[in-house]
């Protein structure tokens, strides 16, 4: 008989053995089913370690097919053996290797077993073999680092299944209802002898079939107007609040801050954090949406903002549900959507107000950036002063043309009224005089209350004009204020200032570096 267990120093016979060492070579001859050393591996049923024996035990059907002889080995040490788990995996394994060769079971026939027997015995058997199902999903849901989902049939039998959270990382489509998979893995059985099946590895089958429905759900939110232009609103280029939703620590959420805030400071961005792929993702962005409407109140919301970075168009998906979509059509202010990459274009981003390609352009469409405004508040100064400097003029020049006529009519009357008188007699002459003096006089007092209203109306425009000239920038900076830039930019908080970097001072006759 050969040693099997030389080349780690140690003998099958040495009790003093360690039984990591015999556990770890035991282990390696099962995996690679090396059967040629199965006398050796069935020795160990004299061994001391209850564990070494209920591991041979439970994997000798690895290294055997049906043999008489080793029929009887195992039954020997069946009957010699004091540990009951050991001897129901002995058990399991004459049962299986009899089903090989008849094709029922014998060994069976004549046990009485205990419940809880034939529950492991079960267990053992139905356990042991990898089985492939294909089928559709129903009912998926996340459960204690588990996805409970059922495998609905042609003729809507299901098999109840569970899927841990490791084997789901290596999924790349999200368990939609009704979608089509091949599902690979084994049975197991509970102390309630419930079956479940247990997926190690699941492959999307029905894409094709999932695209059809897109393109249906498409078509009907369409007839219903739901990605109508007209009904889309104008997003407010200047906002003060921002709600914002997308995943926590997501390259997305990174991209938006970065870009928004060097474009712009004094916006306030609220976080809304949402799950956006994976089973789950849908009830939970739903259940996150319907909280919206109330946090637009309470925090005076301007623009919300929905974006999620690439992905492949089955993490994507989750953005093409029709409770999604209806949820996003239902929101109460003005929404940006960006979702994945620019080629990729989900019906939740069709159902926006306004659709951004990636996340980076969201944050460039949200808000004008800082040099925008100032811009605009330059040229609607420029457009103010020319505006007041028409005023003043045109002002006098209805004082200098009102003058004029008024001096003309009065010197026509007077001009008129001395003809009449002259042409009236030497009678009248006396009156003629009077009158003239009298108009003399009038005309005098009328022209200087004319020229005194003039003269208050131009002081009050003159005045108006100076005040608006003191808020030219050049005149605040001679009050003794300064403006500080760094890298361009207006520094209007200390905690926006690097103190490593270069910052301009500007004083009302230069500006100073430091």
């Amino acid at each position: 008989m050969s040693d099997l267990f030389q080349e780690a120093g140690v003998s099958l016979f040495d009790l003093s053995a360690k039984v990591a060492v015999i556990s770890d070579i035991l282990g390696r001859v099962i995996t690679q089913r090396q059967s040629e050393y199965l006398k050796d591996v069935l020795s160990l049923q004299t061994h001391k370690s209850v564990a070494i024996r209920r591991k041979v035990a439970t994997n000798l059907a690895k290294l055997t097919n049906y043999n008489p002889e080793i029929i009887l080995s195992i039954q020997s040490w069946q009957q010699k053996e004091s540990d009951r788990p050991t001897w129901l995996a002995l058990e399991a394994t004459l049962d299986h290797l009899n089903r090989l060769q008849y094709g029922h079971d014998t060994t069976l026939d004549a046990q009485v077993l205990t419940v809880e027997e034939a529950l492991k015995i079960l267990k053992q058997t139905v356990g042991q073999r990898i089985f492939t199902i294909e089928g559709e999903i129903s009912q998926p849901k996340d459960f204690y680092n588990m996805i409970y989902l059922d495998i609905k049939g042609t003729q809507d039998n299901t098999i109840r299944c569970r899927l841990l959270s490791l084997y789901l990382q290596q999924i790349n489509f999200p368990l939609n209802e009704g979608l089509s998979v091949r599902i690979t893995g084994k049975f197991q059985v509970n102390n309630k002898s419930s079956l479940v099946f247990e997926i190690k590895t699941i492959q999307l089958t029905g894409q094709g079939l999932l695209l059809r429905n897109l393109e249906l759900l498409n078509n009907k939110l369409t007839a219903e107007g739901l990605f109508d232009p007209a009904r889309k609103r104008p997003v407010n280029t200047a906002p003060a609040n921002i709600l914002l939703i997308a995943s926590n620590n997501s390259a997305a959420l990174g991209d938006y801050i970065k870009v928004l805030s060097e474009r712009r400071t004094g916006i306030k961005v609220y976080q809304l954090p949402i799950k956006t792929q994976g089973v789950g993702a849908e009830q939970e962005i739903l259940s996150k949406l319907a909280q919206v409407n109330d946090l637009v109140l309470e925090y005076n919301i301007d623009t919300i903002v929905i974006t999620r970075g690439g992905g492949s168009k089955d993490d994507l998906f989750v953005f093409n549900s029709e409770q999604v979509v209806r949820a996003i059509h239902g929101l109460s202010r003005p929404t940006i959507v960006a979702i994945g990459h620019e080629q990729d274009v989900t019906l939740s981003e069709k159902v926006a107000d306004l659709r951004a390609s990636t996340p980076s352009n969201a944050a460039e469409l949200s808000s004008i950036s800082n040099n925008q405004i100032l811009s605009t508040n330059l040229h609607l100064y420029n457009q103010a002063l020319t505006f007041c400097q028409e005023r003043v003029n045109r002002a006098g020049q209805y004082q200098q043309n009102n003058q004029i006529l008024v001096q003309r009519y009065f010197f026509e009357r007077v001009n008129y009224f001395k003809q009449v008188l002259a042409e009236s007699g030497p009678a009248m002459l006396s009156l003629i005089y009077q009158a003239n003096e009298y108009l003399d006089q009038n005309l005098e007092r009328t022209i200087n209350q004319l020229q005194l209203r003039i003269t208050n109306h131009k002081n009050a425009i003159e005045n108006q004009y100076q005040l608006l000239a003191s808020l030219q920038p050049s005149n605040i900076l001679s009050y003794g204020y300064t403006l500080i830039r760094q890298n361009n930019q207006i520094i209007a908080k200390s905690s926006e200032l690097d103190p490593s970097a270069k910052i301009s001072i500007q004083f009302q006759d230069k500006s100073v570096e430091l």
